[in-house]
């Protein structure tokens, strides 16, 4: 009788103890599949991570580069600005010398109508039949030679005036094969130069006689 019931209570606590195991071995199962989750969403969170310092560093490089760009952008701005300050003040300058050399024309003309007005009456008649021109040109010169010579010779100036108290600048003589031929013509009264240097080109006041 105590035999039985000795058996009794082992086999319950065999039980007792099976059920223990099975729940405990339930539990691992679910900490174990609890475990490979937070493995799994760490390394989703590690790829997530490094994709966002990949995205942070092409961040980085597209700011230097747009600031590298704006840097040039605004050299470039400020050499145009200036070139065109500069190309502003040589266009006035010409725009002044031009003026310049209108007014020294002028004053040319009136200049030589006082003087055929002071002629003799047979002279004043012989210089009325003859038409007179007055222009202010711009001729180019290309190919100049090596020593720069334009193929023209002046004469004149305040040193040497060509003629009494006439300071202008006066044509002599074009060479001939000369850039200058065919540009600069001689005329029965000599043409008056006033040159102003622009590079290949020169801006001159001309007058003349007719019977070029």
């Amino acid at each position: 009788m105590v035999v039985d019931a000795v058996e009794k209570e082992r086999v319950d606590n065999l039980e007792v103890a099976n059920q223990e195991l099975e729940r405990l071995r339930k539990r691992v199962d679910r900490l174990q599949a609890e475990l490979a989750e937070a493995h799994q969403e760490a390394e989703v969170s590690k790829r997530r991570r490094d994709w966002a310092f990949s995205e942070r560093d092409k961040i980085v490089q597209e700011r230097e580069s747009i600031r590298t760009l704006c840097d040039r952008l605004r050299k470039e701005r400020d050499r145009a600005v200036s070139d065109l300050a500069e190309a502003l003040r040589d266009s006035d300058d010409i725009k002044k010398q031009r003026n310049e050399a209108s007014k020294e024309l002028k004053e040319l003309k009136d200049k030589i109508e006082s003087e055929l007005e002071k002629e003799p009456p047979t002279n004043r008649s012989r210089h009325s039949t003859i038409d007179y021109e007055w222009d202010i040109i711009d001729v180019e010169l290309n190919g100049l030679s090596k020593d720069g010579d334009l193929g023209f010779d002046l004469s004149g100036g305040r040193e040497d005036p060509y003629y009494h108290n006439d300071y202008s600048i006066y044509v002599t003589s074009v060479q001939k094969g000369s850039v200058a031929e065919g540009k600069i013509k001689l005329v029965v009264f000599p043409a008056a130069l006033r040159l102003f240097s622009d590079g290949p080109r020169c801006v001159f006041s001309e007058r003349g006689r007719g019977g070029i």
